[in-house]
Parts: structure tokens; sequence; C-alpha cells
């Protein structure tokens, strides 16, 4: 039996009576068991068009004999009997179930992405999450649900874009910054690429790690203020691959450990932006770029959001969604 968190939610019609209905049809279902479900929270909706009704949100978590991928054809069974339109991406919809996390799965497919790739950072998802699951793990991060909710409450606003280069990073932070107003960190070294250039050494890779861990110092003033978003176009781990492409395994040791006493001292950030590129023809640049994925897929660095390139409407979008819904 796998256990299941499955948030719920609704901003049509009858919102409550609609979702005390649905639980009731998952619970009678004979492959799964409903183990506990959150109270009903009002929240505001998440992107979208303008002027829809408000949400009422929760989750359930669930024992189940399904597969993952039955469970979730079950779930968008239950949507459609109570009226659910896919037609238009958050727009306003009548039930709305979706599988979060199922046990320690990480499965990414067309149909179906688990953990769900939004959750880590959402308050009207990991609000109700945390009523009902604040032990479970995020696999694929490797933090609770409660430290997630943790993460939310404390971090400093803070949002920074990683990518390999050419990916439209400082256009990107740009943009962002202008919409909502914050205070923008440009990387000191945009064109220093150690890692694709020739004579490439230790001491380089060193220099531009404390030029970047510098302006992420917590000490500085600058971070003082919690109400004002900050942007960078760079992120700090990003180090670290170009380290891996360009450094031979002694000296990566050097630089890790150096790079470990640097990062303990700057502002993590509370939300990562992996804005990525199809793959390059460029041998040395496709190298970077694989090495920095790599490094964004590891455990334990804290909510990522990783979006294809290049910057476009839709992916200025999606960054400005996720920072609202962490308000």
């Amino acid at each position: 039996m796998a256990t299941c968190l499955v948030a719920v939610g609704s901003n049509l019609g009858n919102r409550e009576q609609t979702l005390d209905r649905a639980v009731e049809v998952l619970a009678r279902h004979q492959q799964l068991r409903l183990l506990r479900r959150s109270r009903w929270r009002e929240t505001s909706p998440v992107g979208g068009p303008p002027g829809q009704e408000s949400f009422l949100n929760g989750a359930l978590l669930l024992e189940t004999s399904l597969s993952a991928q039955r469970l979730l054809q079950v779930l968008q069974t239950v949507e459609a009997k109570f009226g659910r339109d896919r037609r238009q991406r958050w727009g306003p919809r009548s039930l709305d179930l979706d599988l979060l996390l199922y046990d320690r799965l990480v499965l990414h497919t067309p149909q179906l992405f688990i953990p769900h790739p939004r959750m880590a950072w959402r308050r009207f998802v990991l609000e109700p999450a945390l009523e009902v699951a604040g032990d479970m793990l995020h696999p694929a991060l490797a933090w609770t649900v409660a430290r997630l909710w943790e993460h939310l409450h404390t971090a400093t606003p803070y949002l920074a874009i990683a990518g390999p280069p050419t990916a439209g990073k400082t256009e990107l932070a740009g943009q962002i910054a202008r919409k909502i107003d914050a205070r923008l960190i440009l990387d000191p070294d945009p064109t220093q690429s150690s890692a694709v250039a020739p004579g490439s050494c230790l001491e380089t890779e060193l220099r531009i790690l404390d030029r970047r861990a510098d302006l992420l110092d917590a000490q500085r003033t600058e971070w003082a203020d919690r109400t004002r978003w900050t942007v960078s176009d760079f992120w700090l781990p990003q180090s670290l691959a170009y380290a891996g492409v360009c450094l031979g395994a002694e000296q990566q040791t050097t630089f890790r450990n150096y790079w470990e006493q640097r990062n303990r001292t700057t502002v993590a950030p509370k939300l990562t932006v992996l804005l990525d590129l199809p793959a390059r023809a460029e041998l040395s640049v496709e190298q970077v770029r694989r090495a920095i994925v790599a490094q964004a897929g590891q455990p334990g660095q804290g909510p990522l959001l990783r979006l294809a390139g290049p910057v476009s409407l839709d992916v200025v979008a999606e960054v400005l969604a996720a920072i609202d819904s962490m308000r």
C-alpha cells in the first residue's frame, strides 16, 4: 500500500459542498483509504485570468493499492464527475485534485510529474498539507512538508536564477525585478566562464566565487529589508558546476571546501529558478549546461522551479505566479 498526498480545491459553485462530496467519492473507492483530511481554507487565485472567485483549498492523505498512474486516472475521473473543465490553464475550476506525493516516488512522464512540480513553494498547498502530512518527505528535495513550510515562512525573499550560458538569466532577472519592484543583483562576472575559456585555473574560479559570495553576504545591510524581494541573475551553487567541469579531482575538493565555507555566510534563495535550454552542439558549453542542471537537481537545496528557455511571456508569468503563491 502506498501513502499519497492529494491537494484539493474549488472556486466555482458551492465550493464546500463540492469538496465534501468529492472526498466522499474517493473514500468509497475500494482501493483507496482516507487517512486524514485538512480543514478547508479560503485562498486567492494565483495566475490565470483576472476576476476569478477565491478558492477553497485543502489536502487529503490517502492510502492506496493503485499505481500512481492509475490513481491519477481515478482523480481525473472524479474531477470530470464534478464538471472540471481543462480548457484554460489556471482558470476557474469546479474541482481540482492534484497528486502531490506518492510515497517516495520520483516520476517524470508527459502525463504525470511526481512530486508535483510546484508544491514546494505554494502556500495554499503547503498549509493544508502540513495539517495532514507534515512529516511526509518530498523525495526530490529531501525536505519534509514541515520543513518546506518553515522555509516558506523564514527564508529571505530572494529569488536566484540559474542556468547555462546564453539562457537569458539576466533578461529574466531584470523583467521580474521590474515587475515586482525588487532589488536586482547582477553577476559580477557575467562573461567569465573559465570552464569554456582557455587557461582556466583554480584561482580564477575562487575569485569568481568570492565576488558572487560577497554580494550574497548575509551581513550586508541591503538584506535587512525583508519586505522587498531581491532577484539575482546567478545562483551560488553554479560555481560548483563550473568547477566540476574545469578542475581536476584534487582541485575540486579544494574548491568545494572553500565554497562550503563561503556559502555558510550567504543568503539562501527562497526559490531558485532553473532556466534551461536545449542541448548545445558546442561540447564545452553543453558540458557546463549539463553540470548546472545536475547541480540544480541535487537534494537538500530548497525549492526549485524548472523552466525551459528562452525567456518568454509564459516564462515570466510562471515566475510571477510562483512568487505570488508564496505571499
